[in-house]
């Protein structure tokens, strides 16, 4: 099973609406905050305070330099995640009204502990920045500058890359309050951000399934027609008996399946399903149980990496479906999982993301 990455990091085009990016920054940058390369969040130190502010402030501009008045702030811990339904910690004890910029811009905070936060500037409804803010010590005055940016449309739709189905989930930026639903097509809209969005912790939350769940089986014994026979016969399970045959591997209770399959097995097996299409789940049983003895049948379920007419995730010389054992390589399949394997696919328009829910392992050449 030759497998590899089809799809790599697209790079964002200001001519283009692309969404956000992959969150590889993630040991570049501050955990759920944008990188601290940018002009956002810098110290001002040398330029007096026209309001005559003491302790730590920020100062609001738009992209010019020119003080902007009226917008909000939000500060969030960095690590704080919006899909976990819990409200924010208080890193400011600022009445909500107080974290209003003024005629010059400047806005004081009143922080309750140094550390690194993530800043959101909101002006009438739209988010002008997300920036990372940086205070080691909060009996030294500082002014920290924070400038609006360009704005981008953070839309598209979520593929996972196992080709399993996301029957719900839920696309968030790490340290900040942005969160939005994946529709039943795959599709979410976190609306229009700032561009430096894209250099943040983006996560995704979901719980998939498999787009058909077939049971492969040795045919019976047939008295008038051996020699034409298939080995093995397959027939589509649906309800409760999908559930039960995906039940094993969901469970952990599958055991430690070699590698390589045992072709002679499986290859009969998937032949007996005809076209199949990636994201299906094959239970496929050896049939060795045998009426009045202790030996018990033993079931592999294997996903479809590669369905039949399909060139994705695998080199072109590879023929036919490509199958893995579906408890090694999607930890947790059927259960809700996070993950922040985000990449954009190659080549998009729009912010189309592919999550890594397969292992590293299942996807090597």
């Amino acid at each position: 099973m030759n497998v590899r990455r089809a799809f790599r990091i697209a790079s964002l085009r200001p001519a283009r609406v692309f969404a956000v990016a992959l969150s590889i920054c993630l040991s570049a940058c501050i955990i759920g905050g944008t990188g601290t390369d940018t002009e956002n969040g810098v110290t001002d130190k040398t330029n007096p305070d026209p309001n005559a502010l003491q302790g730590i402030s920020a100062r609001v501009t738009d992209s010019t330099g020119k003080p902007l008045p009226g917008v909000t702030l939000s500060l969030f811990d960095p690590a704080y995640r919006p899909d976990l339904g819990l409200l924010p910690e208080a890193i400011a004890s600022n009445k909500p009204e107080s974290l209003v910029s003024d005629t010059g811009g400047y806005v004081r905070l009143t922080l309750n502990a140094a550390g690194k936060f993530v800043v959101e500037g909101v002006l009438q409804g739209r988010t002008l920045f997300f920036d990372t803010l940086a205070v080691p010590d909060l009996q030294r005055a500082a002014i920290y500058t924070f400038r609006a940016r360009a704005q981008l449309a953070f839309r598209g739709k979520v593929k996972l890359a196992s080709g399993l189905r996301i029957d719900s989930g839920r696309v968030f930026i790490r340290g900040t309050g942005r969160m939005a639903k994946v529709d039943s097509a795959g599709g979410y809209d976190l609306g229009l951000l700032p561009a430096d969005a894209e250099r943040m912790a983006l996560g995704v939350r979901f719980v998939s399934s498999p787009v058909a769940v077939l049971s492969a089986s040795p045919s019976p014994l047939s008295m008038t027609d051996t020699a034409n026979r298939s080995p093995y016969s397959c027939k589509q399970l649906s309800g409760d008996s999908a559930g039960k045959a995906l039940t094993p591997a969901v469970a952990g209770q599958q055991a430690e399946v070699s590698s390589k399959l045992d072709t002679g097995v499986v290859n009969p097996a998937l032949k007996s399903c005809g076209a199949l299409q990636e994201g299906t789940v094959i239970n496929v049983s050896d049939g060795k149980s045998s009426a009045g003895t202790a030996v018990s049948s033993q079931e592999t379920s294997l996903l479809v990496l590669k369905g039949t007419d399909s060139t994705t995730y695998t080199s072109p010389k590879v023929l036919g479906p490509v199958v893995v054992p579906l408890a090694q390589c999607v930890p947790g399949a059927g259960t809700e999982s996070t993950t922040y394997a985000v990449e954009v696919q190659q080549g998009a328009a729009s912010g189309d993301l592919l999550v890594g829910d397969v292992s590293q392992k299942c996807l090597a050449p």
